[in-house]
């Protein structure tokens, strides 16, 4: 094992009690509540002048979403971090945990690797990056504990339950920003100019070998120098330094093909998530920032789990600290052009509306287990076996639209919610100052079709667009947002009616959504 894995491991078996997790304490035979993870990072914040607490925001229910910044020399808000980060070029990194309020790995893990970068081994990343780790994001959720709301998961035996107070996964709702726990880390990410995002999760579905499996950027509606700096070089050399220093195994997040646990599953292709950025770690990719998705293996021992999330979140950041200078210039290249998106042959600007799965090119192995029916269901005999599969991880644009110059919004207090939710998301929204003629693409509904079951409170719409070119003269007090700025992908995924996690997709444009009605967002050609 590698010195700094040793050195962590000699550390947890006597750590001051009051730094120590309760996991930990309670020899991983539970999981903390909301009041114990506070005093744990108030305990962290005390015990050391280069960690601060601070506040991400609040939950439906009023509660604060503690978060701990961790630096050397140290930083307090996100203004001195800016300023740190420019001026010596450190990369900031935005870790939490439990966003599903079961899945309590990340809640544990996270303090015990502040701890351990405060207090050990780890010391000296603190010189080489500014990390903010926000272990209980989901906080409302995880107090709701209860035996049985993570079926089949190995431990702890009370759990809180995936959703928020208002039932909502929080892991669906970064396009959308409807609940109060998103707006807050989406705004904290946003001041502090966070350039890399940490999810951490604990699987559900196939039996594999893998006590970690990662993803991170993957739209095609993201700039494709963020998607193949994290997938190409970032992510694959993360795996490969875990898996050195652990001896533990780490792929890919995915599972066989089904429904997970179902009867006569497959065993011959790898499929994973879609690529739609209702999902944080997809989110991040149309932000022009990395991101890593933890999910540790729900059927692993406890222990194994937290300790397993610990070492995969540690070997991203000393990857991060490692690289500093690729990782800021791949940003800093995708804020500063745009332009550089995906084009079809004919080289005119395009912007992916919906994707698909694309096989690579190459079959892989996966390291599962021999199964047998059980109770109905299919279950692991802990027999190792190599399955031979189709690995569906990247995907492709199966839909695109032109890219304009801008999109106006009307001067009506309807829009006002729209206008809100981009500048949530940091979008730069302007006006028009004067009346002025533009080169106008209008869209017309050609169909709407809402989902026949309600998904996250929503029937969602997907509709298809005709569209016709005219010069129109737009007065002042229209709305206008430039795809010149560093969010385009952004904010052309949010207004495109088209596209699968719009606005419209998300019911905020029902009232046009009729065949032959207007959409009333204005695309500007010239």
């Amino acid at each position: 094992m590698n010195p700094i894995f040793a050195a962590i491991a000699l550390s947890l078996s006597d750590p001051n009690e009051a730094l120590m997790s309760v996991a930990e304490r309670t020899d991983f035979s539970r999981t903390a509540t909301y009041d114990e993870t506070v005093a744990l990072l108030d305990a962290l914040d005390t015990s050391s002048d280069f960690a601060n607490r601070g506040v991400l925001g609040r939950t439906v229910q009023g509660r604060e979403i503690p978060m701990l910044i961790l630096s050397d020399p140290p930083v307090s808000d996100a203004v001195q971090a800016r300023a740190l980060s420019k001026s010596k070029g450190r990369p900031i990194v935005l870790a939490i945990g439990n966003i599903h309020g079961g899945e309590v790995d990340g809640k544990e893990a996270l303090p015990i690797l502040a701890r351990e970068m405060l207090h050990g081994a780890s010391r000296s990343l603190l010189q080489h990056i500014i990390l903010i780790i926000a272990p209980i994001y989901n906080a409302d959720g995880n107090e709701i504990l209860r035996e049985g709301n993570r079926p089949g998961q190995n431990g702890p035996k009370l759990t809180g339950i995936r959703e928020n107070a208002n039932g909502r996964d929080l892991n669906r709702d970064f396009m959308k920003l409807e609940e109060p726990e998103t707006r807050g880390l989406v705004r904290t990410f946003d001041e502090f100019g966070a350039h890399v995002f940490i999810d951490c999760h604990i699987t559900n579905g196939s039996y594999h070998r893998y006590v970690i499996t990662y993803d991170g950027p993957r739209s095609p509606s993201g700039d494709p120098r963020i998607n193949d700096f994290a997938r190409r070089i970032m992510l694959p050399q993360i795996d490969e330094r875990f898996e050195q220093r652990t001896g533990r195994l780490a792929f890919w997040y995915g599972s066989f093909e089904g429904e997970f646990g179902e009867v006569d599953r497959g065993h011959t292709r790898w499929e994973s998530f879609p690529a739609e950025p209702r999902f944080g770690t997809t989110y991040i990719g149309l932000r022009n920032r990395l991101s890593v998705l933890v999910e540790s293996y729900t059927y692993a021992p406890y222990r194994e789990r937290v300790e397993a999330t610990r070492d995969f979140v540690h070997a991203s950041l000393e990857w991060i600290a490692s690289n500093s200078d690729s990782i800021l210039d791949t940003i800093n290249a995708a804020d500063s052009a745009p332009s550089g998106w995906r084009t079809k042959p004919e080289a005119q600007p395009v912007f992916s509306t919906r994707s698909e799965a694309r096989a690579q090119s190459e079959r892989v192995n996966i390291a599962g287990f021999e199964e047998h029916t059980k109770d109905g269901r299919s279950v692991s005999t802990g027999i190792p076996q190599e399955y031979s599969v189709e690995l569906m991880t990247d995907f492709v644009s199966e839909r695109w639209v032109t890219r304009p110059r801008a999109y106006l919004i009307p001067p009506d207090a309807r829009f006002d919610s729209i206008v809100e939710t981009l500048r949530l998301h940091g979008i730069i929204v302007g006006a028009i100052d004067n009346a002025g003629t533009f080169e106008i693409e209008e869209y017309v509904i050609s169909t709407a079709k809402p989902a026949s079951r309600l998904f996250q409170g929503h029937a969602l719409v997907r509709c298809e667009t005709r569209s016709r070119i005219t010069e129109r003269v737009i007065d002042a007090g229209w709305r206008l947002v430039s795809l010149d700025q560093p969010l385009a992908n952004l904010a052309q995924a949010l207004l495109e009616p088209t596209a699968e996690d719009s606005l419209a997709t998300w019911n905020r444009f029902d009232e046009w959504m009729r065949p032959d009605a207007e959409y009333p967002i204005l695309r500007v050609i010239r």
